[in-house]
């Protein structure tokens, strides 16, 4: 299944060979230190991301927002996204537990999230706003929010946890907290992603990888919260 992942998103030019051959370890990993379903979110999230950046991409590209090569993702992409959840994943191996699961629904919810907010935001008819300051500025700016990309990054956490609570990946929990669990997660992080985009990435102090890192590893701790909270 992660082969099928690694050489269909290079077919498709989602991945570049780099980015194909990490998520190919990636996935690996994820399969063998837990199961099937925890690679199937991550899966989601990968080919929901790739549909939204090829979503009105010739409008993007006017706007000079799009993502560059068709949004084909390299290894640094990947790693970025990818590095968080998988450190769940290890954490979940090395010591069982429900709250490892918690923090991994976060980061996957966080990647989703973010992706869907920033590439169905782009499309938006009138321009965002820099969520530290609530200015107008111009679409594809680092730590700009709109409504509707706001709007998607939270159907896309709802529709992550739908699924995760399909799966059953943990049979103890209710819909509810499966849902929450994600939907906190992820908005959290993605909230998170858009005030390290405009605080530290829009001024050069960060790349985007890192602020990718950074966010997918604050969703999957306030899913952590969440989940012991609730």
């Amino acid at each position: 299944m992660c082969t099928a992942l690694a050489y269909g998103g290079y077919k498709k030019k989602a991945l570049d060979a780099s980015g194909a051959a990490l998520s190919w370890i990636f996935g690996f990993l994820i399969i063998l230190l837990c199961d099937v379903s925890w690679f199937l979110l991550i899966l989601i999230f990968f080919v929901s991301g790739a549909a939204a950046t090829r979503y009105k991409y010739k409008a993007k590209e006017k706007l000079g927002a799009a993502e560059q090569r068709l949004g084909m993702r390299s290894w640094e992409n990947v790693l970025a996204n990818g590095m968080s959840p998988l450190l769940f994943v290890v954490s979940e191996f090395l010591q069982p537990g429900a709250i490892f699961l918690a923090g991994y629904l976060g980061a996957v919810s966080t990647a989703m999230a973010d992706t869907l907010s920033s590439e169905i935001g782009l499309t938006s008819k009138s321009h965002p706003w820099l969520i530290t300051t609530f200015k107008r500025v111009k679409p594809g700016t680092h730590g700009a929010i709109s409504v509707k990309g706001t709007l998607a990054s939270l159907v896309g956490c709802v529709a992550l946890g739908f699924v995760a609570w399909v799966l059953g990946m943990e049979t103890d929990w209710s819909f509810p907290v499966v849902m929450l669990t994600c939907v906190v997660g992820g908005m959290v992080g993605c909230t998170l992603d858009s005030i390290l985009g405009a605080v530290f990435e829009l001024k050069g102090r960060m790349s985007n990888s890192q602020v990718n890192l950074a966010s997918t590893i604050g969703g999957g701790i306030a899913a952590m919260a969440a989940f012991l909270v609730l």
